[in-house]
C-alpha cells in the first residue's frame, strides 16, 4: 500500500485484500507472500555442501522479498487498468520468480562448488 501511495493512489484495504479505490481489489494469500518459495531457497542452498552461504542466502531472500513487492505492486495496478489479464501476469511472475532463484544458485554453484557442471 505504501508504493501505491507513493505514486498517487488512494486505497482500501482489509485483512486479506488490497486494491485501488474504486476499483476491484487483489486477494493476498498465503502463498502470495513467498514464504515458502523462500524457504525452497534456503533448502536449495543447504542442501549442497559449499561455504559462503550465508550472505548470499540473505541478499537472495531480501531479492525475492523485492521481487514478491514488485509483483504484487504491478499485479494491483494492472488489475486497475487490465482485469481481464491479471491471471497471466500472475503466472508470469512466479515463472520469473523461480527463474531468479535457479539462476542465483547456478551463479553460487559454479563459484563455489568443487565440482563442475
Amino acid at each position: 500500500m505504501f508504493l501505491l501511495k507513493i505514486v498517487g493512489f488512494e486505497t482500501r484495504h482489509t485483512l486479506d485484500t488490497v486494491g485501488i479505490l474504486g476499483k476491484n481489489g487483489v486477494h493476498i494469500a498465503y502463498p502470495c507472500l513467498g514464504i515458502e518459495i523462500m524457504i525452497a531457497f534456503i533448502a536449495l542452498f543447504y542442501a549442497f555442501p559449499g561455504s559462503k552461504k550465508r550472505y548470499f542466502v540473505i541478499f537472495g531472500l531480501i531479492g525475492i522479498h523485492c521481487l514478491n513487492i514488485i509483483r504484487i505492486f504491478s499485479i494491483i495496478l494492472l488489475n486497475k487498468q487490465l482485469p481481464n489479464i491479471v491471471d497471466l501476469t500472475h503466472t508470469l511472475f512466479n515463472f520469473f520468480s523461480y527463474l531468479l532463484i535457479l539462476s542465483l544458485f547456478y551463479v553460487w554453484y559454479k563459484k563455489h562448488s568443487e565440482s563442475k557442471f
